[in-house]
């Protein structure tokens, strides 16, 4: 994964509209998740540098990113240091947006995820009004370009969880503000927070999407083939030959 954090991407998530989005999405998280998932060892993987907006085991791909006083596994994210089918939960934060090879980053979370467990994973919404506010700012700050190297739409990022064997459970939006660096402004607009999530949800610069990881089943009997699985077993009929040589059936009565 590329080393944004420390340059404009860092800068980025330290101003008012950056870390209002990070808590915005912390906050979306937390409504994604179920009550008894929270209890569990989860794993959770960002971009940036912030904690989990719940606790779990926190990856980070590079020393350097990690905070002082912070708890984390230096790991890459093609080569997860766990076992297959190890965590019932996995959130995932942007690291998808900023890595070569998000699909093969996608096929390294279903690995170690559990059947059954779930992945929350956010993104960029920025096909939208405020998405282009978004790449606008992005692009501004000095340092490396931080626009995401592999940007997913949303309903790319579906179709690539479809085809891991995800099924899609819900998701959500968020942050509809302004990116504006004046935390009066962002105060004063709080409302639009909540006016989003119920007039123009789509409209939103950032996403959510929950996703629970399916095993192979069989085919589901049709109703016929349930009845002939169930249907008891023909029995022999007594038969003899006539001289005209047809065969004649005797019925039982």
């Amino acid at each position: 994964m590329r080393n944004v954090t420390n340059g404009a991407l860092g800068q980025w998530a330290d101003t008012p509209a950056g870390k209002l989005f990070l808590d915005c999405e912390a906050e979306q998280i937390r409504k994604q998740m179920p009550e008894t998932r929270q209890s569990e060892q989860l794993l959770w993987l960002s971009a940036f540098h912030c904690e989990a907006p719940v606790e779990a085991l926190s990856v980070c791909s590079k020393l350097d990113k990690i905070p002082p006083n912070y708890n984390a596994i230096i790991a890459h994210e093609y080569e997860l240091p766990f076992f297959d089918n190890e965590f019932p939960m996995v959130i995932s934060s942007h690291v998808h947006e900023y890595t070569a090879e998000p699909h093969r980053y996608l096929r390294e979370l279903a690995r170690v995820i559990e059947p059954e467990g779930q992945l929350i994973i956010s993104g960029y919404n920025l096909f939208n009004i405020l998405g282009v506010g978004l790449r606008h700012r992005l692009y501004r700050r000095a340092g490396s370009p931080v626009y995401p190297t592999h940007y997913l739409s949303i309903h790319r990022l579906k179709d690539w969880l479809r085809l891991l064997g995800f099924e899609l459970e819900g998701g959500g939006f968020f942050y509809y503000l302004p990116l504006t660096r004046s935390p009066v402004i962002l105060d004063k607009l709080r409302w639009m927070e909540s006016a989003g999530n119920r007039w123009w949800p789509r409209a939103s610069a950032g996403f959510t999407l929950t996703a629970r990881k399916r095993l192979p089943g069989m085919t589901p009997l049709s109703n016929r083939a349930k009845l002939r699985l169930w249907a008891p077993a023909p029995q022999p009929a007594l038969a003899r030959v006539t001289q005209a040589g047809l065969t004649e059936k005797h019925e039982h009565r």
